[in-house]
């Protein structure tokens, strides 16, 4: 059982979950001890995997509850992440590339390749405009990764579009 500490970042030094960066690239590397975003501790939390620990243990609820104030959009990055891990995909953050996500294409590695997708999350009811999709399309374009769109429906069904610049 990986004992995940969330005081000051969602962090463990548990020997578990060095292994289990090294097998599933959950978390990253950082110093002594394996950092996780927020939708990887809460997948964690979920599978039984690991222990959420502050001044007491927080169950998957109370999680939840604590990281919505952080980030209003969780649960729909969240079923994102959910869905892409269940399918076998390795996911990382691309806050460094304006995008949510970015996953690797099955069979590959962080460590082997570069990722195929940066994904941007959206609930199916929320309302974005033109210009911020193609100011993320471009920088995902110039990044030569593919542009993936993850909308999430009420019951947290998650559907990809792929978009790709085109010159004209």
């Amino acid at each position: 059982m990986i004992i995940i500490h969330s005081t000051p970042t969602l962090s463990s030094t548990s020997p578990e979950a060095f292994t289990l960066h090294e097998k599933s690239w959950i978390g990253e590397k950082v110093q002594n001890r394996i950092e996780y975003m927020p939708v990887e501790a809460l997948f964690l939390l979920e599978r039984r995997k690991a222990k959420i620990e502050s001044t007491k243990s927080l169950s998957h609820t109370q999680l939840i509850t604590k990281l919505k104030k952080q980030d209003k959009h969780i649960l729909t990055t969240y079923a994102t992440y959910q869905d892409l891990r269940t399918k076998g995909y390795i996911v990382k953050s691309a806050l460094k590339f304006g995008g949510d996500f970015r996953v690797y294409e099955k069979g590959t590695t962080p460590e082997t390749t570069h990722a195929k997708w940066i994904v941007h999350t959206f609930q199916s009811t929320q309302k974005t405009d033109w210009h911020n999709i193609a100011a993320k399309l471009r920088v995902t374009h110039a990044t030569k990764k593919a542009f993936l769109i993850a909308l999430t429906d009420r019951d947290n069904s998650v559907s990809y579009y792929e978009m790709n610049w085109q010159r004209t």
